[in-house]
């Protein structure tokens, strides 16, 4: 492995092509580090040649890779996390709490999928350049939100806007190619 810098823990690994992905993630960059986890985008070489997966795979959730090569994949990155840092452990409790586990794992999986519709209807441009992931205008179709309208009603109708397309139709995210859209 050859990261930018070494971590004693491990890594998370997050997709630099989603614009909230790559200011959240780095935004915690100095509390992991602090807590022996390095950060990397999931585009870096030495990530690809470590993971040999394909980008399909390799793009749909947030991943830690331990030292040991294990990886802890989605929803368990961020207890995995929150177990080890003091002011999140409360909100660890919670989301292994049996009827909240489902919840959080159900919030982690649509926010997943809809990650890039979000990251558009925010304004959140990928930092990364030469991003493999189509600009606005081709990705995402979502409706502008009326003058006045809470930055929560602009991500909620860019959740929700592809399903006023045809059932059979894809929302236009690039994690949807092979399914159509749930909110249909």
């Amino acid at each position: 492995m050859t990261p930018e810098h070494a971590a004693t823990e491990g890594w998370v690994l997050y997709d630099d092509s989603c614009g909230f992905c790559s200011r959240w993630v780095p935004f915690w960059g100095s509390t992991l580090q602090k807590r022996g986890f390095g950060i990397a985008p999931l585009q870096a070489d030495w990530v690809q040649a470590t993971l040999a997966l394909d980008e399909g795979e390799l793009l749909r959730d947030l991943r830690l890779l331990l030292r040991d090569d294990r990886q802890i994949v989605g929803a368990d990155v961020y207890r995995y996390v929150m177990r080890r840092v003091w002011w999140a452990y409360p909100a660890y409790w919670l989301s292994v709490a049996p009827l909240l586990r489902s919840i959080f794992d159900w919030s982690y999986r649509m926010f997943a999928t809809y990650r890039y519709r979000v990251s558009a209807t925010c304004g959140l441009r990928s930092k990364s350049a030469g991003s493999s992931v189509p600009d606005n205008n081709e990705l995402q179709r979502t409706k502008p939100a009326p003058d006045g309208a809470s930055p929560l009603n602009s991500v909620l109708s860019g959740l929700l806007w592809c399903g006023e397309g045809k059932a059979n139709e894809p929302c236009g995210c690039p994690t949807s190619s092979r399914r159509t859209c749930i909110a249909r």
